[in-house]
């Protein structure tokens, strides 16, 4: 009898491993991406990008953009500022979720000006509801701080 038990706890503890490790690669897994069951519906978490440039030609600053790096629950996306974005990382009902940026200012330049890319999020954090989330917000703006001829120095001296 104890014989039978065994070999039964054996086929449960090797089943268990077996539908854990399905889907693992040699990618590095999050924690949540760990312990997500395979029976539950996932959700995405997503939304769009909006780039201010008053007074600047977007189309010549693409080429120069700095890359603006996105991380929800150890997911990360680039943002190229052309459309919507979406994160890998599946979430389930009820889990949390939490977008952050990698920093909100990035200055940059296009051999005759300097620029400055600041960005913001909007609805950045919350619940999945059975749904996905399509309203994260990232609102961006270009100013030129400066205008200049790239390798000239200019030294004042008294």
């Amino acid at each position: 009898m104890k014989n039978i038990m065994s070999k039964k706890i054996f086929a449960i503890l090797i089943t268990s491993i077996s539908i854990f490790s399905m889907g693992c690669g040699d990618e590095k897994k999050t924690e949540s991406q760990l312990f997500v069951n395979p029976l539950m519906e996932t959700y995405s978490v997503g939304g769009g990008v909006s780039l201010l440039a008053a007074g600047v030609d977007l189309d010549s600053l693409h080429k120069v953009l700095p890359t603006v790096m996105l991380t929800m629950n150890g997911s990360q996306v680039p943002i190229n500022f052309d459309g919507p974005f979406e994160f890998p990382l599946k979430l389930e009902q009820g889990d949390h979720y939490g977008v952050a940026l990698d920093q909100t200012i990035w200055p940059f330049d296009d051999d005759e000006n300097m620029y400055e890319l600041s960005c913001e999020l909007k609805n950045e954090t919350g619940i999945i509801e059975d749904k996905d989330v399509n309203n994260v917000m990232l609102n961006c703006s270009i100013q030129m701080v400066s205008n200049y001829q790239k390798g000239l120095v200019n030294i004042y001296q008294e």
